[in-house]
């Protein structure tokens, strides 16, 4: 396989990761959060502080040390959650997205200050560490896979039509005897978890941790992927992260300057997301799942006139 293919795929896979965990906030739960890039950078840094302190690359320790870290502080902002909602939720996940990129900006032994960290090697699995970006595909691969695979058998279960519950009324849900509380905690703590792990794989795989890469920017780009792919569906968050990804790739193929190149890639994006919003308010994902019922619809309308009659007269009668 070609390794741009290979980098491409694991960017997006990565991304993805993140994005389908947002979507359980955002899409099923709708609460709106921008701190997701903090709780990626958690990972990322658990990542570059045990191989800068303790020389390990162990990537099994890694992801225990930051997806409970990153799940716990989730957790106490789906806490804040129930005393802080609609648009002043969103200022507090921005309170603390700030917040916490600072702390780990200014201990330098894990985040390396203003310079990062470099020169991350492969993380090491059971003894084993990928030599090359096709290699690290397959860890990848199977992470994600392994992910995907519990985040559908929950959407499946009881627990996931709470979650739906929970967005579409949490009063409701209450009355019920269901718990909002317990309901937010642990939807937030696993999105949380989720997006740690995928820091943990983006910086064993880059081998690079920077503050700035980090920052609410990237939360904002996370938060754009499951707008475009369409909250509340497993398949949003995976195509939002495959536009995001492909589309700066396409662009820098073209040859622009590296003057307009940034403007032009914002302008695109800008444009792309007001177009979704316009035009597709649940997202592609939505859109294609709203025309499918149009044709479906309207293939049982026609299949139910009487042979020998006019379609129109059934069509008028929908």
């Amino acid at each position: 396989m070609n390794v741009v293919v290979a980098d491409l795929l694991i960017q997006i896979l990565l991304f993805s990761v993140v994005t389908v965990g947002l979507d359980l906030i955002v899409g099923y739960a709708r609460i709106f959060s921008v701190s997701h890039a903090l709780l990626f950078g958690i990972g990322a840094f658990a990542y570059s502080g045990l191989f800068s302190l303790f020389g390990f690359d162990n990537v099994l320790l890694a992801l225990v040390i930051a997806i409970p870290v990153a799940a716990l502080l989730s957790a106490l902002t789906a806490i804040v959650s129930l005393r802080v909602v609609g648009d002043y939720f969103i200022v507090v996940s921005f309170g603390l997205q700030l917040i916490g990129i600072q702390v780990i900006y200014n201990w330098t032994e894990v985040s390396g200050g203003s310079s990062g960290m470099f020169g991350l090697p492969y993380p090491d699995v059971f003894g084993w560490s990928p030599s090359s970006p096709v290699e690290y595909l397959v860890l990848v691969g199977i992470v994600v896979a392994i992910v995907y695979l519990i985040v559908v058998w929950l959407l499946l279960s009881p627990y996931g039509r709470l979650i739906r519950s929970l967005g579409q009324d949490e009063v409701a849900l209450g009355a019920a005897g269901f718990s909002a509380l317990s309901l937010k905690v642990s939807t937030f703590s696993l999105s949380g978890g989720m997006a740690a792990a995928a820091g943990v794989l983006y910086a064993g795989y880059t081998g690079v941790a920077q503050v700035n890469d980090f920052s609410l920017d990237l939360s904002i780009t996370f938060l754009a992927m499951v707008v475009i792919g369409g909250g509340g569906r497993l398949a949003g968050g995976i195509i939002g992260a495959l536009l995001m990804v492909l589309i700066p790739f396409a662009l820098d193929q073209i040859g622009l300057p590296s003057s307009s190149s940034g403007p032009v890639k914002q302008a695109i994006f800008g444009a792309l997301l007001l177009g979704i919003v316009l035009f597709l308010p649940s997202g592609i994902t939505g859109g294609i799942a709203d025309l499918w019922r149009r044709v479906t619809r309207r293939g049982a309308a026609v299949d139910a006139v009487p042979r020998g009659s006019d379609p129109k007269v059934g069509a008028a009668h929908e």
